[in-house]
């Protein structure tokens, strides 16, 4: 019930999102990239580094999560739906490293 959308209450509200997504069952590998960016965010908020590190390091996160996650098929061996946090997570670093210009 924040009024202000800062760090903490952004971080708090995709926490409680992801706790009834999970609680719900869902645990697909876009679900691990999320909690990644999640993760991500909470080290870095402690940190008190700047938004565009904030941004990188969440976006590094997610990547390297859908790469963890790679199936083990040999016709798709990614998952489109992990790739698709890391690479938004991509855009939004990339488009507020451009607005700061």
């Amino acid at each position: 019930n924040e009024k202000v959308l800062n760090n903490e209450s952004w971080i708090s509200g995709f926490s409680d999102s992801l706790i009834c997504a999970e609680t719900l069952g869902w645990s697909e590998p876009m679900f691990c990239g999320l909690k990644a960016v999640k993760l991500s965010f909470e080290r870095s908020c402690k940190k008190n580094i700047d938004i565009l590190d904030i941004l990188v390091y969440a976006a590094d996160s997610a990547e390297n999560a859908a790469l963890e996650n790679q199936l083990d098929n040999d016709y798709e061996k990614v998952n489109a739906g992990a790739h698709v946090v890391g690479i938004t997570a991509r855009a939004v670093y990339q488009a507020f490293k451009i607005s700061q210009r």
